[in-house]
């Protein structure tokens, strides 16, 4: 098992998300005035790489990241690369998770690699612009199949795991809201509709147009990681190579194992890709020390 960091940099530069201010990062003291040092950081919980717990979302007082059992966030889990169906504004549906050929077992950790992350920022791509108003993001009808799926919680790449236009950026950018109706035709209402759930507590009916994987997710206890890092394809795979003896007794590198991993899980993907990764590893490698 390899542990893999999927978070980006969090500094004073580190964007919030619309409407959330950014960060505030500053020395306190010092080693030349009182011989020790200490920071102060001032932001809030909803920035950079990290996991929504349900009162995000939720009235529940439980919903805290402390009443999360460790053993919660550690499961088998696979990663599903998804970025070729993807451009502004895309809708995610339960066919592309499936037909990107992952091994989605029931009660799986999944995370959804949409490649927007190049938007954030220090990345190469950078528009945050683009990455937190034009992200793609789900379906109601994604949402019904990670409950079918029971998926215990999953994550990915964009500022948030709602649609950008199924969440108050609607609102917060009217002239967002305008571009996308002249694009698709309808009202970013109108495009995703309205979503009723059941209050878990009180029995109260909801019925809401907005943030679908947060409310109505977060009650049910699918909760997610968002503005999680990345890397090109082929996505979060290591190669291990071993020294071996070249037909004239030189030195040489054999691959001797390929790796899909995340978060500290690793997911096997017999689809005929490990063949496509080790000869990408191995052209990596050549190159770099031609």
């Amino acid at each position: 098992m390899k542990i893999i960091d999927m978070s980006h940099v969090m500094n004073v530069h580190t964007p919030g998300w619309v409407g959330y201010a950014g960060n505030k990062m500053y020395y306190a003291q010092n080693l030349q005035t009182v011989r020790i040092v200490a920071q102060r950081i001032d932001t809030a919980l909803h920035v950079g790489t990290h996991f929504d717990g349900a009162m995000h979302a939720t009235d529940n007082r439980q919903g805290d990241m402390a009443h999360l059992p460790l053993d919660y966030l550690c499961n088998r889990g696979v990663v599903v690369d998804i970025s070729k169906h993807m451009h502004d504004w895309a809708v995610i549906t339960p066919q592309m998770i499936e037909s990107a050929g992952a091994d989605i077992r029931e009660g799986d950790i999944l995370i959804l690699h949409t490649g927007w992350h190049k938007h954030y920022e220090g990345q190469s791509q950078q528009d945050l612009v683009r990455y937190f108003c034009y992200h793609p993001g789900p379906s109601l009808e994604t949402l019904q199949w990670m409950f079918k799926k029971k998926i215990k919680w999953w994550g990915m790449d964009t500022g948030s795991c709602d649609h950008a236009m199924n969440t108050s950026i609607r609102y917060m950018r009217p002239d967002l809201a305008e571009e996308f109706t002249k694009k698709h035709g309808k009202t970013p209402a109108e495009f995703f509709g309205t979503f009723e759930y059941t209050h878990k507590k009180s029995g109260r009916k909801v019925s809401a147009d907005v943030f679908p994987f947060h409310n109505w997710a977060f009650q049910e206890g699918l909760l997610h990681a968002e503005n999680l890092g990345g890397d090109n394809i082929p996505l979060i795979w290591t190669a291990d190579f071993m020294l071996a003896d070249g037909e004239n007794g030189e030195d040489t590198y054999v691959l001797g194992e390929i790796n899909c991993s995340c978060v500290g899980f690793t997911s096997e993907l017999d689809m005929g890709i490990q063949e496509k990764v080790a000869a990408e590893a191995i052209k990596r490698v050549e190159a770099k020390h031609a």
